[in-house]
């Protein structure tokens, strides 16, 4: 949450939904519908905006670990064009211990069209810009 400057926008805070243990498991969390109704008044009262959202990407340690980097899923579901991002990878480790990193977070991707002259045919994709 925060504020749309003149040319950049001002992450100043975190909306953390006080029931997100409710939809919770070892495994998983639910995102739940109302979160996005909590934040909205929260920010209403703060006097804010909701800039986006965060969520993280699990891997097993020294197998499949990567970048904290949006993927194909995360771009095809950016419901609004100016939201930012926010990806934190949870890595686990060969005792299932679990540790989370730090958010990186992701400006809104541009559509545009690409065409590969090898194959010759147009493609879709994202050009993403870091925070």
């Amino acid at each position: 949450m925060g504020r749309r400057a003149e040319d950049h926008l001002e992450v100043l805070d975190m909306f953390f939904p006080a029931d997100q243990k409710e939809y919770a498991t070892d495994v998983e969390v639910t995102l739940a519908g109302h979160w996005w109704t909590l934040a909205m008044e929260y920010v209403a009262q703060q006097k804010m905006i909701v800039l986006g959202s965060a969520h993280t990407h699990t891997y097993r340690a020294a197998r499949d670990e990567g970048e904290a980097i949006p993927s194909i899923g995360d771009m095809e579901s950016w419901e609004v064009p100016d939201l930012i991002c926010g990806i934190a990878n949870v890595v686990e480790g060969s005792g299932g211990k679990k540790k989370c990193g730090d958010i990186a977070s992701y400006g809104p991707p541009i559509n545009c069209d690409v065409t590969v002259k090898r194959a010759g045919r147009r493609t879709r994709c994202w050009i993403i810009t870091q925070c």
